[in-house]
């Protein structure tokens, strides 16, 4: 994974929402769910700043105590993940750091670094199909709910 890559959610119909330390995740193209929790959902933070997968890792090392090594593999293992999951995608190389690019993540506790957690990532299949049969998935695609398609 290249130090400057940077990622960002995967379009409109993937949103996310931050619930008491962790982050559920909407795929509305095919209705799954999933759950970001520990370090994971500081990883989502940045992915949703577009931070550099360098930024990323410097907000976990100031945030986390523990083994770098182990931070950036558990890092880059999530990040294939939501890739795997279509819920990230790519952003075009710019080939450049910007610094401060990240402002939103969360920093350091101002107690000092805590333990290392890692991130959990789950994924949650069982209400698909029930989400796919809500109406808002039979809408005219420039007009939206409640504007049904013409065949609906």
């Amino acid at each position: 994974m290249q130090l400057t890559e940077r990622y960002e959610p995967a379009g409109q119909d993937v949103v996310a929402e931050e619930i008491d330390g962790e982050v559920v995740i909407v795929n509305l193209r095919n209705g799954n769910y999933y759950s970001l929790t520990q370090s994971a959902t500081l990883i989502w933070a940045g992915i949703q700043e577009h931070a550099s997968v360098v930024q990323i890792r410097e907000r976990i090392a100031q945030r986390y105590r523990g083994e770098t090594d182990a931070m950036n593999r558990d890092m880059d293992e999530l990040i294939r993940a939501l890739e795997g999951e279509q819920l990230i995608r790519r952003l075009p190389d710019s080939g450049a750091i910007t610094p401060g690019a990240a402002t939103v993540i969360e920093a350091a506790p101002a107690a000092g670094p805590v333990a290392y957690l890692p991130p959990i990532f789950e994924s949650f299949t069982d209400m698909g199909d029930l989400l796919l049969l809500d109406p808002v998935h039979e809408t005219e695609e420039e007009k939206g709910w409640p504007h049904a398609k013409g065949n609906a």
